[in-house]
């Protein structure tokens, strides 16, 4: 006879198509999720190092997780490593192009690398999908100044 967990299991894959892979991804997720939860912790504490080895392991669990390539952007850029800061909010830009927030966080390290005209471009993208964004109209502007 059967457990009746078993059986539960058996039910929820024959009622919903439930499959072995498609419960170790939702399992991957929540851990990914968690993971970048606990490199936030770590992002707000400065820890700049074990925030971005949180991070990537959250990435290695799920590659197009596109707020922890957001979040490793930021540990970076936060470490002065812009040009892999860049590198990262490009992709996580591939996953999700419609995310204000990344274009801002994109601008912020290219201001930090003295690239002044790009990151003006990376603000004005923000701007344009988020009209009422005061950091990206903020950074738009010193980069501006920066120009001038």
């Amino acid at each position: 006879m059967k457990s009746p967990c078993a059986c539960l299991a058996l039910s929820l894959v024959i009622a919903f198509g439930l499959s072995a892979p498609t419960l170790r991804a939702a399992d991957a997720s929540d851990d990914a999720k968690k993971l970048n939860s606990q490199g936030l912790d770590h992002l707000h504490k400065k820890e700049y190092d074990q925030a971005a080895n949180l991070f990537r392991q959250a990435l290695q669990l799920q590659p197009d997780f596109p707020e922890a390539l957001d979040n490793l952007g930021k540990a970076l850029d936060a470490s002065g490593k812009d040009d892999e800061a860049v590198a990262d909010f490009d992709k996580a830009l591939k996953i999700a192009p419609q995310n204000a927030s990344i274009h801002a966080d994109k601008g912020l390290a290219l201001f930090h690398e003295g690239k002044y005209e790009e990151s003006a471009a990376a603000y004005r993208e923000a701007i344009a999908i988020h009209k009422d964004f005061p950091e990206a109209q903020n950074g738009l502007g010193a980069s501006l100044l920066h120009l001038s």
